[in-house]
C-alpha cells in the first residue's frame, strides 16, 4: 500500500519518479482488478493509466526530452529579454524576464513534478505554498507587461485601471494564501491537505 500524491513525500514512492508510479505484476492471461483510493480539495483530475515497461521508459524518454527542450528555450528567452533591457533600458523587457522565470519555476517546480525530485522533496511547499506564489508572480507580470507593452494608460486608461484592479487582487489573493499557510505551519489553524490527506493524481501503473 502506498499514498502517493502532492501531500505525500516523494521518497515513499515506490519508484522516484517526478510522476506517481505503482508497479504491478500481470500474468499473460489473467484479469485483474485494480483498486485505487484518491481524495483531494481540488476538483478531481483523474487520469490512470497501464502501460508495459517498455512502453513507459519510450514515452518517458521522449516526454522528459521536451520538457527539457521547453526549460532551455525559456531560459534563452530570459537571458535575450535581459539583454535588450540592459542595452535599451527599457523596463517592459524586465517585466518579462519576470514572467519568463515565474513561469518556468511554476512548469519546473509545480507542473511537471522536476521541483520535488532535484530541488528538495516537501509536500506543501510545492503543492500549497509554492503555487500560490509562483502563480501570483506569473499573473502578476503578466498584467503588468500587458499593461505596458499595450501602453494601456495612455491608449485606454480604464483597461489600465481594471488591469491594475486585477493585479492588486492577485497580490492579496496570494498574500492570504501565505498567511494561511503560514498559520497552519504553526499549527493555528489545519491546511487544506492537513484536513484531506495525501492529494494529487492517481497514479500510473506499469508493469
Amino acid at each position: 500500500r502506498w499514498q502517493l500524491g502532492a501531500a505525500a513525500p516523494i521518497t515513499g514512492r515506490p519508484f522516484l519518479h517526478r510522476d506517481p508510479l505503482v508497479p504491478v505484476r500481470i500474468p499473460v492471461g489473467e484479469n485483474r482488478v485494480l483498486l485505487a483510493r484518491y481524495r483531494s480539495v481540488f476538483v478531481p483530475v483523474v487520469a490512470p493509466e497501464l502501460w508495459t515497461s517498455d512502453e513507459f521508459r519510450a514515452y518517458d524518454s521522449a516526454a522528459s526530452a521536451l520538457l527539457w527542450m521547453f526549460y532551455g528555450i525559456m531560459v534563452v528567452m530570459a537571458v535575450y529579454n535581459a539583454v535588450l533591457y540592459v542595452a535599451v533600458r527599457d523596463r517592459t523587457y524586465l517585466v518579462y524576464v519576470g514572467f519568463i522565470l515565474s513561469t518556468t519555476c511554476f512548469m519546473f517546480g509545480v507542473f511537471d513534478g522536476f521541483g520535488r525530485l532535484f530541488l528538495w522533496d516537501h509536500p506543501y511547499l510545492w503543492a500549497w505554498s509554492g503555487y500560490a506564489c509562483v502563480l501570483t508572480l506569473t499573473m502578476v507580470c503578466t498584467g503588468v507587461f500587458c499593461t505596458r507593452f499595450l501602453a494601456a494608460r495612455e491608449h485606454c486608461p480604464r483597461c489600465a485601471r481594471l488591469g491594475d484592479y486585477l493585479i492588486w487582487s492577485y497580490v492579496v489573493v496570494g498574500g492570504l494564501i501565505a498567511v494561511l499557510d503560514l498559520l497552519a505551519r504553526s499549527g493555528l489553524y489545519p491546511s487544506a491537505a492537513e484536513l484531506v490527506g495525501p492529494t494529487g493524481p492517481l497514479p500510473r501503473v506499469w508493469g
